[in-house]
């Protein structure tokens, strides 16, 4: 078991909640905890906000026809049904185009046909770098309108662009979500209309599903407020489908490792027609299905669902299709790694061309890093592009490279590097595949590769209390991208045989209960090796055995009953 404190971690139990956000640089932690709308910035401070309010006013007046681009990812689904619900609310009733992708392409990619009598084209959460294609339909006549967050490398004058990361905005932490909302509070201000915080719900998927960084106090703030609402029909229905996981109001946390898996996997793997249905979903469309349940209550018996559970389902449908895929590809994927020696360089370079569904990189990707405990790029071949490979990077967390976009883009080997620090599209010419593993290893000649898992306390068991965990149940608003959740690892835990008993309905869940201490522990079906060690070799020997053990703590509620409890995350014997 490889764990390290927090760097520069004071291991405080005194004061655990300033130890923790210290930990996470947040230096004034009463305030973060307690954020109002004062932390809120102008939509007008954002570059070019007077012009796009202009722009689009010009064309609700002219009644012209409109397309709107919804990129591929969950950011790109908010805020494109955001402005198509925003346009719809303030009574324009000229033609709106919607426009998707048919796989996991972003912006103006070969395949987006814009209609030709389109007079004005909106470009939520993408486009800022497409210049040629935006000149092209400029050249047509047709005015486009960007909303975007990702880093311009390239001049735009064919587009009216609103992005963030240009100009002196002071967050560069809000998605294309945050910044389509900024530029419909605009239009509010600007037409005297109020509609733009209907929506702060989408707005903080959005920004929980592009990962942004929470340290930001206005995007924490915009996500506190839509989740303390919920009310779109899609978000909504998916919540409910995961209400054996998410009891109550959706923390942060909630959304990022509930809603938005699914959300992609339809993304992903779902047909066109399928992410047509989501999006109409997502705008509040109303359409009635009949669905025949397998199992529960209503097995056997017809029911009525609205579209938006209709949908709910079908997410539910592709995560365990897009489960499937990973999961076959993987051993495959791994023998080729262990045929060619991959595993032994710094960066684990892997072609997956033939083996895996070009739409599943990512999400592979993070998988194999996690098992190799390093940065993982995983390529494929181009179909139009036989010299150049493309793909996913993916950087797990504890990694000692802290932002392997920048690494990678430093390197000089890859022809791009389009994304985020630790999760981003590549491309790579062939022939630089062998110069940039060299390259990779020799920047990191002299660095461990194995990932640690990272705690923000150590102590002996005696020292755990009901008191502690109470705080850490109280502060789940507050984990979130930048902030992680704490996790503690706790020495010496005694277990006796009669102590340890399964739970779940195959009995491959386990409990151990301290009667005195009145806390549970825990360990779930994703804890292999734990599950292992209980079911192969706890029970021989001697009847105490000692743990040392990585734990989550929060309160679990089952029915009336709420009990302490300390989830194990890794573990060693001892």
């Amino acid at each position: 078991m490889n764990v390290k404190l927090w760097k520069g971690s004071r291991n405080d139990l005194s004061d655990p909640i300033e130890t923790i956000m210290e930990n996470r640089g947040v230096e004034d932690y009463k305030t973060y905890m307690n954020l109002d709308d004062s932390c809120l910035n102008s939509p007008w401070e954002l570059d070019n906000m007077e012009d796009a309010v202009r722009l689009l006013n010009k064309h609700i007046w002219n009644k012209s026809i409109i397309s709107i681009l919804v990129d591929c990812d969950v950011d790109g689904f908010t805020s494109a049904s955001m402005m198509f619900q925003y346009l719809k609310t303030i009574g324009y009733f000229g033609k709106i185009n919607v426009l998707h992708h048919s796989g996991k392409e972003h912006g103006l990619s070969k395949e987006i046909e814009v209609p030709p009598e389109t007079t004005l084209l909106i470009i939520p959460d993408a486009g800022s770098n497409d210049v040629e294609q935006c000149k092209e339909l400029r050249d047509k006549g047709i005015d486009i309108l960007i909303l975007d967050h990702h880093i311009c490398d390239r001049e735009n004058p064919y587009a009216v662009i609103v992005n963030n990361q240009n100009g002196t905005y002071p967050n560069k932490e809000l998605s294309g979500a945050g910044v389509v909302y900024k530029f419909l509070q605009a239009v509010d201000e600007y037409n005297w209309t109020d509609v733009a915080d209907r929506y702060l719900d989408l707005v903080a998927v959005g920004n929980i599903g592009d990962v942004m960084d929470m340290h930001s106090h206005e995007t924490k703030r915009l996500c506190t407020k839509g989740l303390a609402r919920i009310v779109n029909p899609m978000i909504c229905a998916i919540v409910e489908a995961n209400s054996f996981n998410i009891k109550g109001d959706p923390t942060i946390n909630d959304i990022q490792f509930y809603i938005v898996p699914m959300m992609n996997a339809l993304i992903r793997v779902g047909s066109s027609e399928q992410k047509k249905r989501m999006f109409r979903a997502m705008v509040g469309e109303e359409q009635t299905f009949q669905y025949t349940p397998t199992r529960g209550k209503n097995a056997g018996v017809t029911i009525d669902e609205t579209l938006a559970q209709h949908v709910a389902r079908e997410c539910s449908s592709c995560k365990y299709q897009q489960n499937k895929m990973r999961d076959k590809a993987i051993p495959e994927l791994q023998e080729a790694i262990k045929r060619n020696g991959a595993d032994k360089s710094k960066v684990l370079f892997c072609d997956s061309t033939g083996v895996l569904d070009s739409r599943l990189t990512g999400v592979v990707a993070i998988k194999l890093a996690e098992m190799y405990s390093r940065p993982c790029v995983l390529l494929r071949d181009f179909a139009d592009e036989p010299d150049v490979y493309g793909g996913s990077m993916r950087n797990p967390d504890g990694s000692p490279i802290e932002d392997f976009k920048k690494f990678l883009t430093n390197t000089g080997d890859f022809e791009s590097v389009s994304g985020h620090e630790n999760a981003a599209g590549v491309r790579i010419k062939k022939e630089n595949i062998f110069k940039a593993i060299t390259d990779c290893d020799e920047l990191l000649k002299d660095t461990v590769m194995d990932n640690a898992t990272v705690c923000d306390f150590v102590f002996d068991y005696d020292q755990l209390g009901i008191v502690l965990i109470k705080k850490m149940h109280e502060m789940q608003k507050v984990w979130a991208p930048g902030i992680p959740e704490p996790l503690f690892l706790i020495q010496k835990i005694p277990l006796t045989h009669d102590n340890c008993k399964p739970m779940g309905k195959n009995g491959n869940m386990w409990r151990f209960s301290d009667e005195e201490k009145g806390i549970d522990f825990v360990c779930f079906t994703d804890n292999d090796r734990m599950i292992g060690w209980i079911n192969n070799d706890f029970y021989g020997g001697q009847e105490e055995k000692y743990i040392n053990a990585v734990c989550r703590l929060s309160l679990n509620q089952y029915g009336n009953k709420v009990t302490p409890q300390a989830q194990i995350v890794d573990f060693e014997v001892i």
